[in-house]
């Protein structure tokens, strides 16, 4: 896969957005050290060149949507058995990208139509069926109407990630100008979020989004 407009992202980058431990990113995309386990749970879409290793935004997106099963109590063997499955049942490398995508805390699910025309909800690793009052949604996850596949992540207020804007990296919604280049002029000009609004044409609260997004990303490096 080439990677123009596909977004490009360090596995430190994952770990920020995400909000997920190093140990179970790194676990995720790469063996261990030592080969033991059941090996990385997600290929990135990138060859491994000089050592440096990278993923592709659907990748951060399968990233992404793990870690929303995980926190929901879904296990470590259900998320990887129902990636696998769904691979082949979505003909995609990036199921987890897939819109159609629903939990109820031990089960992962998908919307798909029945035979009666009603949409339901199919456990894809039992196929039990249930209807669509499951309702907890990965909102802040948009996609594509053809691709069903994730375009853009609302990472946080007023903060994106579009693959194909600014390299990948999050912009301030409706721009293609990086929370980075914004928090850092906002430091650089002495915290003056007007002065910065106007240098970049956006509005005081984009500037303070950017910053507020931007602190919590060192916060938790830091941390």
């Amino acid at each position: 896969m080439t990677m123009l407009g596909q977004g490009v992202y360090r596995l430190s980058e994952v770990i920020q957005y995400t909000g997920l431990p190093s140990t179970t990113v790194r676990g995720w995309f790469k063996w261990r050290s030592d080969k033991s386990g059941h090996g990385p749970l997600f290929q990135s879409d990138f060859r491994e060149m000089g050592g440096d290793f990278a993923v592709s935004f659907l990748n951060l997106i399968d990233a992404y949507v793990a870690a929303f099963l995980r926190e929901r109590g879904v296990s470590p063997a259900m998320i990887r058995r129902a990636y696998t499955i769904l691979q082949g049942e979505l003909h995609t490398p990036h199921p987890f990208a897939h819109a159609d995508l629903r939990t109820d805390g031990d089960r992962i699910i998908r919307e798909k139509i029945d035979a009666s025309r009603d949409l339901a909800l199919v456990d894809v690793v039992s196929k039990q069926m249930w209807f669509s009052h499951m309702r907890d949604r990965l909102s802040h996850v948009v996609y594509g109407s053809a691709t069903r596949l994730a375009e853009e992540w609302n990472i946080a207020k007023g903060v994106i990630i579009r693959p194909d804007v600014g390299f990948g990296k999050p912009v301030v919604k409706g721009t293609g100008v990086t929370t980075f280049v914004v928090a850092n002029q906002y430091r650089a000009n002495a915290r003056n979020a007007s002065l910065v609004a106007g240098l970049f044409n956006i509005k005081v609260a984009d500037v303070q989004n950017a910053v507020q997004f931007e602190s919590g990303l060192k916060r938790q490096q830091a941390a």
